[in-house]
């Protein structure tokens, strides 16, 4: 199965995000944006692995959420992949940042010590609003996203499986560990 780690967004955060896209697809339907159901923050995305293998790996996330308290996060500002022809839009994270970080870098440190090393980029906290295949110039994000994101408080880590379908991908929760180091 194919498979990611992540942090779901908050009811409010996503309503926050559809809102912004719609405006986004008015202006740009060509591009692929994401369903409200699949919008997430990714930890770490694994490929393809094994069904048994989520096991170890849902273990190294209770590991790494073991010692880390819940945090408030927030989106932030717009951006993209790809320079002046982007094909990968997204919302970064503001407020939780530097929280979001530290719990990123425990799951890679436990993940590495099951065999799931990094995955050879720099961490760029972000919820991917959408896709094309090929390179669309001119897209102002910043104008669908003028009010503040509301916070919420991240409580849990997400170990999804991912079906790629003609339509669109099929997230489902695998696992799902409580951040819990205060509790």
């Amino acid at each position: 199965m194919r498979a990611f780690a992540a942090i779901e967004v908050s009811p409010a955060c996503r309503a926050w995000l559809i809102r912004g896209i719609e405006a986004l697809r008015r202006r740009w339907p060509d591009v692929r944006w994401v369903e409200p159901a699949n919008l997430h923050l990714t930890l770490h995305f694994f490929g393809e692995i094994r069904e048994e293998e989520a096991v170890p790996i849902a273990g190294a996330l209770r590991s790494a959420a073991s010692r880390h308290a819940p945090f408030t996060i927030a989106l932030d500002r717009p951006g993209s992949f790809g320079g002046s022809a982007p094909r990968v839009f997204w919302v970064g994270v503001g407020e939780g940042l530097e929280a979001l970080r530290s719990l990123h870098r425990d799951v890679e440190k436990d993940l590495d010590a099951i065999g799931y090393g990094g995955e050879g980029r720099a961490f760029q906290a972000h919820a991917t609003i959408g896709r094309n295949k090929k390179a669309v110039r001119g897209v102002d994000l910043a104008g669908a996203f003028t009010e503040p994101s509301p916070a919420w408080e991240v409580e849990s880590l997400v170990l999804f499986s991912s079906l790629l379908l003609p339509a669109g991908p099929i997230y489902t929760k695998v696992a799902e560990v409580t951040i819990d180091a205060d509790r």
